[in-house]
């Protein structure tokens, strides 16, 4: 009886998720990479056609391995180049608590302008939050309301709900569970931060995850307020490392901008495949800009420009944290100290000079 009414539940999700690319499709053809629910940045609209990368399409976020095969011989599909983007102004010192002052690169001479601080408007990311990330919330809440009747329910009290596939082994939830206790004591050790638990939802394969969401067909795993990630998979750690940390992120007042959210979460996970040399000199021939970097989500832009975006995110932090010899704690301290409600503000003036990431990429190799 559980395998026929999940097995219903699948047909009415696949039904409901053909019926909502066919509306959005075929009224309005969205731009190759556009989410389903919404335009992409202007600069990303741009770009050519991706070349199809079949079943060595890359686990976003994940093993080096099908990131390797699916990039080696793409065309670079991202954005126009840091280059374009204004110099923003130098900052001061900054003070971390229970750290000696950190000094950012030295002021602009004397009568030179100055640059306003960047900043990301909160309404920029506020898909994020959104069940499935789809900008219009009611796309993704009646698929929700259906997963959530028929998946089997886990309550742990202070340890959160799971929500589990039916289709799934009964051991699934325990070993879930204690993935998610990992992850928290891996974000308090490394960043001191912690939260309550997320509702998590884990399922037996990556085409239910997506009938509930407006996500990339390559995702196997996301966070929209809740966490989700696909079982089975021998990576499944690392998706909860990195999700959760986004989690951790969002509930302690640092919601932007994506390139710190997205870095951070994959140092968190321990995620290096980032650093395939293939993966880096596509990304210094044309990488996001850094408008994009800030507001762009890559779980709604196509495979291969998410993968480059997770190569820029990961090296600026990366990059960052050596050059500035901070760990993820001051990082975060630094950023969260200019969230507000509706937008946040920071100063990094070395993310918009030209040689900034081709400067990351050659103290790799040192």
């Amino acid at each position: 009886m559980v395998a026929i009414a999940i097995a219903t539940v699948s047909v009415a999700l696949f039904l409901h998720y053909e019926s909502r690319e066919s509306g959005h499709r075929g009224a309005r053809r969205a731009p190759p990479g556009a989410a389903l629910d919404e335009p992409q940045p202007a600069s990303l609209r741009a770009l050519p056609t991706p070349a199809p990368i079949g079943d060595e399409a890359p686990r976003l976020r994940a093993g080096a391995g099908r990131a390797e095969t699916a990039l080696a011989d793409a065309a670079p599909l991202v954005s126009a180049t840091a280059a374009s983007q204004p110099l923003p102004s130098a900052s001061a010192a900054v003070a971390v608590p229970g750290a000696a002052a950190l000094t950012a690169p030295a002021a602009s001479a004397p009568g030179s302008a100055v640059i306003e601080a960047r900043r990301v408007p909160a309404a920029a990311l506020a898909a994020w939050l959104k069940p499935g990330m789809c900008s219009i919330s009611t796309e993704a809440s009646g698929a929700r309301e259906r997963v959530m009747t028929s998946f089997q329910l886990t309550d742990s009290g202070e340890g959160g709900k799971l929500y589990l596939d039916p289709r799934l082994p009964p051991e699934a939830a325990p070993l879930v569970l204690g993935y998610l206790q990992q992850a928290e004591a891996t974000i308090a050790r490394r960043m001191n931060l912690s939260v309550t638990r997320p509702v998590t939802f884990v399922y037996a394969d990556k085409q239910l995850m997506k009938a509930a969401a407006c996500i990339n067909d390559e995702a196997v795993a996301f966070y929209d307020g809740s966490l989700h990630v696909v079982a089975g998979r021998s990576d499944v750690l690392e998706s909860v490392l990195h999700e959760y940390t986004h989690h951790v992120l969002f509930g302690s007042g640092l919601w932007g901008p994506v390139w710190a959210q997205e870095g951070i979460a994959m140092n968190v996970a321990g995620e290096r495949w980032w650093r395939d040399q293939r993966l880096l000199r596509t990304l210094l021939d044309r990488p996001f800009s850094l408008d994009d970097m800030e507001h762009a989500i890559p779980y709604k832009l196509t495979p291969q420009q998410a993968v480059s975006f997770y190569v820029q995110s990961a090296l600026t932090v990366d990059c960052l944290l050596r050059t500035r010899s901070w760990n993820l704690r001051q990082m975060y301290d630094v950023l969260r100290a200019g969230s507000h409600a509706d937008s946040i503000s920071y100063e990094l003036p070395e993310l918009a000079q030209a040689s900034f990431l081709s400067g990351c990429v050659a103290s790799l190799a040192r």
